[in-house]
């Protein structure tokens, strides 16, 4: 029992230390309204999110892009420090943003990054189980897509749906034994709920958030999912 104690106090104190450099490192990077907003969805939140899941063996309708793009898989070999989305990083989260990526990177995690008009235009993050990012563990046939963001100047080009497909066709080709592909987004992102589900994605159920103190817990909810969030999933 005090061992648990200890640990639960010990990563409480690690979330603390992560918090205040993550805090100053937005401040800088975007300023104070955005570095506080970020704080407190760590410290305290409770939100209702989709669990949405792309079964893989069923084939994809091609989501083409409205303008030209390349995509990038970053791994562990990756230099971030010669990177040419590095800057696009700092100016959006900062220092901390950028050892966050080199931490995912070092523990396996993917980045597939998509370029156009000779800059970064979107990025998404790919986990294999057993994870630590979705709040509650993987099964060993799911991946976990998460943290994905659209520059402003590059949304409703269909960048996400397109960076989506191409970790479909990856994780088919590199990782035969997933089966699944699992993501949550908040109900209100309609912009994200919709791409995901223009690249494939279906919504299976409503789960809750709950975060407190950099502790992150996802819990299933019985409610129905209400039919203005189910975009395009009629036509996937």
């Amino acid at each position: 029992m005090q061992g648990e104690a200890k640990g639960i106090l010990q990563k409480l104190a690690r979330n603390a230390a992560l918090g205040r450099r993550k805090f100053i490192s937005l401040y800088r990077a975007q300023g104070f309204r955005e570095a506080l907003r970020a704080a407190w969805r760590n410290v305290l939140l409770a939100e209702t999110v989709c669990r949405l899941e792309k079964d893989l063996a069923v084939p994809d309708k091609p989501v083409l892009p409205a303008i030209p793009l390349t995509i990038e898989t970053l791994n562990a070999k990756s230099d971030l420090t010669i990177w040419q989305g590095r800057e696009e990083i700092l100016a959006l989260r900062g220092e901390f943003g950028l050892e966050q990526f080199q931490s995912r990177l070092r523990r396996g995690d993917l980045c597939f990054a998509a370029y156009a008009e000779g800059g970064l235009a979107g990025f998404v993050w790919l986990e294999f189980p057993p994870g630590n990012v979705a709040g509650y563990p993987l099964q060993p046939h799911e991946a976990y897509t998460y943290d994905g963001w659209t520059f402003e100047s590059f949304r409703g080009k269909r960048i996400l749906p397109a960076i989506q497909q191409t970790i479909m066709k990856y994780v088919r080709l590199h990782h035969p034994h997933i089966r699944t592909l699992v993501t949550h987004v908040a109900v209100w992102n309609k912009p994200s709920l919709s791409g995901d589900q223009r690249a494939g994605y279906v919504i299976r159920r409503l789960e809750r958030t709950v975060m407190m103190l950099g502790i992150h817990r996802k819990q299933a909810l019985a409610a129905r999912i209400p039919a203005d969030l189910l975009m395009h999933q009629s036509k996937s």
